[in-house]
């Protein structure tokens, strides 16, 4: 939504450090507005799949969607103790959807090489009122699951949810 991105980026213009954004290389006009203004602060900008266009920062990394996926999988096998479970739950945004797929293909091509195992793939649609339903379906199907990959921009709504359930850890 071009309207609320452009209103939440005026609350933060004035105090933000850098932005991360993401959206779609067929998709960059509508937020040519923001662009220009993170161009006029200099901001360093992360962008996830494309690098805008419009962008002419000096500060900028662009991520690929594998890239993605590989380094979700590079922070469970740092993150996990020895000895704990190797099994992994994925939310994904929207089935079908082409970066979700590309992210799970880098998540699933690490996780192989590091002896984690995928319980479970659900989607939420880009919904947040899925995200408790299906937490609460995979944490049920897979009780020693170590953690979660979300690889949508509903990450808060599984931390949140896993705090109410005692799972934060």
């Amino acid at each position: 939504d071009v309207a609320m991105e452009e209103k939440c980026f005026q609350t933060l213009y004035q105090s933000c450090d850098g932005v991360i954004i993401e959206f779609d290389a067929g998709r960059e006009e509508p937020h040519s507005q923001t662009i220009d203004k993170i161009n006029a602060r200099h901001l360093p900008v992360v962008s996830i799949v494309v690098k805008p266009s419009r962008l002419h920062t000096d500060l900028h990394v662009s991520v690929d969607a594998e890239s993605i996926g590989r380094m979700a999988a590079d922070v469970f096998h740092l993150g996990l103790s020895k000895g704990s479970s190797r099994e992994i739950v994925v939310i994904g945004g929207t089935k079908g959807v082409d970066i979700h797929q590309r992210i799970l293909l880098g998540f699933e091509t690490a996780c192989s090489g590091y002896g984690l195992t995928i319980g479970d793939i659900l989607y939420s649609n880009d919904k947040t009122q899925n995200i408790p339903p299906l937490l609460q379906q995979a944490l049920q199907s897979h009780p020693g699951t170590a953690g979660v990959f979300v690889t949508n921009y509903l990450a808060y709504c599984v931390c949140q949810e896993l705090k109410q359930t005692g799972r934060a850890d």
